[in-house]
């Protein structure tokens, strides 16, 4: 039998990652630099607090928001910091 975690955002915020909440302000705020109005009015207008619903119920921005996730998450990165001692993958790993 095959187990598989699926981790929210929230269990990486130790690391210096957003919260799925921190993740649509992030980006929220990339869209208003990009004066991307369209995607950022109806982003404005979303209720829930989580990116992939919007985008699955806004398919045509998926790809536009899907490169503005990554940049953000990939300006959070510190390999160094995911597993120092005593953190949820340092004990998860070993």
């Amino acid at each position: 039998m095959i187990t598989t975690l699926i981790l929210g955002a929230g269990i990486s915020q130790d690391f210096g990652y957003p919260s799925g909440l921190q993740l649509i302000d992030l980006i929220k705020q990339k869209l208003d630099d990009n004066l991307e109005i369209e995607i950022l009015s109806d982003l404005q207008a979303y209720n829930g607090d989580s990116i992939d619903a919007f985008i699955g119920d806004h398919p045509e921005y998926a790809p536009y928001l899907k490169s503005i996730i990554g940049e953000i998450i990939y300006s959070k990165e510190d390999i160094n910091a995911l597993f120092r001692p005593n953190s949820f993958y340092s004990f998860f790993f070993n």
